[in-house]
């Protein structure tokens, strides 16, 4: 949704949910000129561009991004109940976190530089065979432990460790 800079203090970030691409977004029946709050009108962010449910539809909006990632995340029950190793890899830009947790174990990289690398990871607590669970797209290289592992410039792996 957009922000309408144009009104004064803290409304512009406080605009009306677009639900739908009606006139008022689905906000409300009331015709948009009796509305106390304000709908974005701006070409770019009008409700008939920008709305809750053609976010819904569209399988690369953030919204479907958000809904996977919550998935993913309650698929992993080692993130919120582990123990929290942080393992070394030869990439400083990248960071690595291992959880572990009742036999079971996700390691989580996160390249936090713009350059792309491949990265090599010790000090691992379990098993040599990884799984791609999420990631910021569909790596071609099949990741392994004692392997460099592809990360894009801001990308992130998630892996099940067996």
């Amino acid at each position: 949704m957009g922000d309408d800079l144009a009104l004064p203090e803290r409304w512009p970030v406080r605009t009306c949910m677009q639900w739908t691409d009606d006139e008022s977004g689905g906000f409300s029946s009331r015709l948009t000129a009796r509305l106390l709050h304000h709908i974005v009108h701006d070409e770019e962010y009008a409700p008939a561009r920008v709305n809750a449910v053609a976010q819904q539809r569209d399988p690369d909006s953030l919204f479907n991004w958000l809904r996977r990632l919550v998935e993913i995340r309650q698929s992993c029950p080692e993130i919120g109940w582990g123990d929290l190793s942080l393992p070394q890899s030869d990439h400083p830009t990248v960071l690595v976190q291992q959880f572990v947790w009742d036999g079971r174990s996700v390691l989580v990289l996160h390249n936090l530089s713009q350059a792309k690398c491949n990265v090599h990871v010790t000090d691992l607590l379990e098993g040599p065979k990884l799984i791609d669970v999420f990631g910021n797209r569909v790596y071609s290289s099949k990741a392994h432990v004692d392997a460099a592992i592809e990360l894009d410039g801001y990308g992130y792996r998630w892996f099940r460790m067996e």
